[in-house]
């Protein structure tokens, strides 16, 4: 697991736009993971002041850092409609450090695709994100779903960690919108 943690160490310092500090960036983290059956790798983050931990999957096909939020169908604090009360979530109404970017990065909404039976939007906030002995401000995407879907579907994970590069001239979309023959 050598490459993948420096890959992932690279990953998260080009996403975060942060420059290097000598004191608080490390050469590399060995960012423990662990392997679901199910999902694939998976490992813990913080997002937030105070840090909420999260367990992200860690996706090559995911261009940023997502999270479960509290958001259901625009609403921040109906979030049982939306989700079991056994998943876990990233609570933005805890955080202090946490801002709504959604004028500046618009929301984006998926319907219905051969990943997820269910259509959602997505919304945009910054907030502190540590891994491991590194914390940096960065855009994170965050869930806003519609009622019904995942209120008895509890996952392993409340976030997904991207490590897909935005290629050049792509504007952020995803590599099977931009090359469906890849």
């Amino acid at each position: 697991l050598p490459t993948a943690s420096i890959l992932l160490a690279l990953s998260w310092a080009i996403k975060s736009n942060a420059a290097p500090n000598p004191r608080t960036f490390p050469r590399s983290y060995d960012m423990p993971v662990i392997r679901d059956p199910n999902y694939g790798f998976l490992g813990n983050i913080s997002i937030g002041s105070p840090p909420q931990q999260i367990t992200s999957f860690i996706d090559w096909t995911w261009t940023s850092q997502y999270v479960v939020s509290t958001t259901c169908n625009g609403n921040a604090t109906d979030t049982d409609a939306c989700y079991s009360p056994l998943q876990a979530k990233y609570n933005q109404s805890r955080s202090s450090t946490y801002v709504d970017e959604s004028k500046k990065y618009p929301s984006v909404s998926w319907f219905p695709n051969e990943f997820l039976p269910a259509p959602f939007d997505v919304d945009y906030a910054s907030d502190i994100e540590t891994i491991g002995p590194v914390s940096s401000r960065v855009v994170i995407q965050t869930s806003n779903f519609e009622p019904g879907f995942f209120t008895s579907l509890v996952l392993p994970f409340a976030g997904i960690f991207g490590l897909m590069p935005s290629l050049p001239g792509s504007n952020g979309k995803l590599l099977y919108s931009i090359c469906p023959s890849c």
